[in-house]
């Protein structure tokens, strides 16, 4: 569809001209009046119509000064004059500023929308053949930039005819698609396309390559980031200089949120070093099921930090072998816990191998930690509280150490003690002593039991402390119970 702008000072031709001609069917959606020169120029600043039909004698500015002053701004728009008058001069001044044509009043309307016919369809035919020579432009640029082509190609000896120094080289990583549209349509922008996740830029040497960086970081808010050549690169430095951004390109992935590097800073940055891997997997594994998720979160950053020196894909791996471990070995710890198990189950997985920065690896990876942490953490009381009264509950006629418990269970005597406490609002001891009274109960009931063999069943080898205990809970003695529940 196009757009037109009626210009004329006389409001009954004005009217004539917008509403007898079938502009719609004529392929024109916007149509656009101004009655003077002045409101023209500002209309085709606001819009930029693709047509202008303009009166040659208007008061102020003539229409041939508004069509000098349409092309010395740059507008592209097709020109048609309207004149009451078949003069020689109009027809000159016509060519000059290379209108398309000229209309005589009175003028018909048939005649009005054959002119317009053959104007629209020689501006369809030019976007045509610009679209043509900018889609095989672009193509060379990209193949030229890729090492696809090992010389210049003529084509773009003539594309880059104003850029004579070279054009300025950015890489950006993180872009929307809305986003690289909008950078394309940027006036110092030469050419876009997107090799390997980056959105590979290159721009008009006019610019400097920093304000142009500027302009990419406030049009989002987005975690972008890129690397970028400072200088002008010429047309046969492009493919070294593209070949270099993409080498160093693991610095976009490590490297700070929403900053771009230079292309020898880029290449000074270095991973950190070494391959000593001090975080153990199972450390990892005890903070998580201990509901410990600070130290769940510290050891998680320290192995991944660990794994950087392997690069960007080294690094991946890692996180991603660590989380199908803790993913096995979380199971195997709640095999006994099924409530615990189920809950794990619904813990979104880290999106470990989407992730396009390092930060957001982490990011993800610390969700998943964290979020398993929280569960043995809100659990952890049921967890350790159920396995002491099983335990209990089969050993009471032994010591019942809360050492050998605590060690079974892989954390401090202290730790145990405290968990248990907080969960029941008893201590170890307490429990145990009860679960021993009631057992102790059950079995006077029996009557074939005597007192003494009662307490060494319970775990006392001491019947006077035994009876003690029993005549405390009970307000009798171990005997007198016995005679009251025969």
């Amino acid at each position: 569809m196009y757009s037109i702008l009626l210009v004329e000072d006389e409001i009954l031709e004005l009217e004539t001209l917008k509403n007898y001609v079938d502009w719609k069917k004529l392929g024109i959606d916007k149509v656009y009046t101004a009655r003077s020169s002045r409101s023209a120029l500002a209309c085709i600043a606001e819009h930029e119509p693709d047509i202008m039909i303009t009166d040659i004698q208007m008061p102020g500015m003539t229409g041939i000064e508004l069509a000098k002053t349409v092309r010395e701004e740059g507008y592209p728009c097709k020109i048609i004059f309207l004149t009451g008058y078949d003069k020689f001069e109009y027809a000159k001044a016509a060519v000059q500023i290379h209108a398309e044509d000229y209309l005589l009043k009175p003028f018909q309307i048939d005649e009005v929308e054959e002119l317009i016919r053959q104007v629209t369809e020689k501006i369809r035919k030019e976007r045509e053949t610009e679209c043509a020579v900018e889609s095989l432009t672009g193509k060379a640029v990209e193949d030229l930039c890729m090492g696809r082509v090992r010389e210049v190609p003529a084509a773009l000896q003539g594309y880059f005819r104003k850029n004579p120094r070279g054009v300025g080289l950015c890489a950006v990583y993180g872009l929307e698609e809305n986003a690289e549209q909008r950078l394309l349509a940027s006036p110092e922008v030469v050419h876009g396309f997107t090799a390997e996740n980056l959105f590979i830029t290159l721009v008009s040497s006019q610019v400097l390559i920093r304000q142009f960086i500027t302009k990419v970081l406030e049009s989002t808010e987005d975690d972008i980031r890129g690397i970028y050549v400072e200088r002008p690169v010429g047309l046969p430095e492009l493919t070294t200089c593209t070949a270099d951004i993409l080498r160093y390109r693991d610095v976009l992935f490590f490297g700070e949120r929403r900053k771009f590097w230079e292309l020898r800073e880029a290449a000074q940055w270095n991973v950190p070093s070494g391959t000593v891997f001090k975080t153990s997997r199972k450390e990892i594994v005890e903070a998580i099921v201990n509901g410990e998720k600070e130290q769940s979160a510290e050891l998680l950053k320290t192995y991944l930090r660990e794994y950087q020196c392997a690069g960007k894909e080294g690094c991946i791996r890692g996180a991603y072998g660590l989380f199908i471990y803790l993913k096995e070995h979380l199971n195997e710890e709640t095999s006994s816990e099924p409530s615990i198990r189920e809950k794990l189950m619904k813990v979104k997985d880290p999106e470990l191998l989407e992730c396009g920065t390092y930060d957001e690896m982490e990011e993800s990876f610390l969700e998943y930690v964290l979020s398993c942490a929280e569960i043995f953490q809100d659990e952890t009381y049921d967890y350790y509280i159920s396995w002491v009264k099983q335990y209990v509950n089969r050993n009471y006629a032994s010591d019942c150490s809360v050492e050998e418990m605590a060690e079974e269970l892989g954390i401090s005597p202290n730790y145990l003690r405290k968990k248990f406490k907080d969960g029941t609002g008893a201590t170890i001891l307490e429990y145990v002593t009860n679960v021993r009274m009631e057992t102790a109960e059950k079995l006077l009931r029996q009557h074939r039991l005597k007192v003494k063999e009662v307490s060494l069943r319970v775990g006392y080898e001491n019947v006077s402390y035994f009876t003690q205990l029993f005549a405390k809970r009970n307000g009798v003695t171990p005997n007198e119970y016995k005679n009251m529940v025969r």
